[in-house]
């Protein structure tokens, strides 16, 4: 599985209802965000790890992830690179909502949820950012929550709305050199996918 499967509408409403049940049985009801956002860490933690697996050499050292994006062929590189792109937006959307729900960012947990889904690649795993911890001030609040009402997929945060993001996620997206791929790529089609499942949820399906 991968992202690129999830971008296609076809297949991606049996992954996100299968990551929906997933949670389901962990804990109460996730958000729409929530799902979809963890439907895309896991198909690309899962396609990242295959694409290691394809590239790996068993009698020989690990390689760094410099070294593994240069064996790649041009058509796997853009296979990592989009599934790199959607495990960082799902976990930046997870940041979102603590930021909205819980109006804190922890660095560290960003950090976590990252490492986990990249274990076993050659991707270097991320740091916990010195334990930096985001408490987000009522006008900071007000203005995502202002964004949240025209836009309850968060979208809007990878787009127009980046600036009112929280320092900590702005940091993590800026850094990840991804944010143009989530933007020209992903957004538009996981924009639909939330509205799908939001209509899913709210007809009792």
């Amino acid at each position: 599985m991968s992202v690129e499967q999830l971008l296609n509408m076809g297949e991606s409403l049996a992954m996100i209802d299968a990551e929906r049940q997933r949670l389901l049985e962990k804990s109460s009801g996730k958000s729409p965000v929530f799902i979809v956002a963890g439907a895309y860490i896991s198909q690309a933690s899962d396609a990242i790890k295959s694409m290691s697996r394809k590239y790996e050499k068993p009698h020989e050292a690990a390689a760094s992830q410099e070294d593994f994006m240069k064996r790649l062929t041009q058509k796997d590189r853009d296979a990592v690179l989009i599934n790199h792109a959607g495990l960082v937006m799902g976990i930046c959307l997870h940041a979102i909502e603590d930021a909205i729900v819980e109006r804190v960012v922890v660095a560290a947990n960003i950090a976590a949820e990252y490492n986990i889904a990249i274990s076993g690649s050659p991707f270097e795993m991320a740091t916990s950012g010195d334990g930096a911890v985001e408490q987000i001030p009522d006008d900071k609040w007000r203005i995502m929550i202002d964004c949240v009402g025209k836009d309850p997929t968060f979208g809007t945060f990878f787009m127009e709305g980046f600036d009112n993001l929280p320092e900590i996620v702005k940091q993590n997206l800026q850094g990840s050199g991804v944010r143009g791929i989530i933007a020209q790529r992903i957004i538009p089609t996981y924009c639909e996918q939330v509205r799908t499942l939001t209509a899913k949820n709210g007809s009792g399906s």
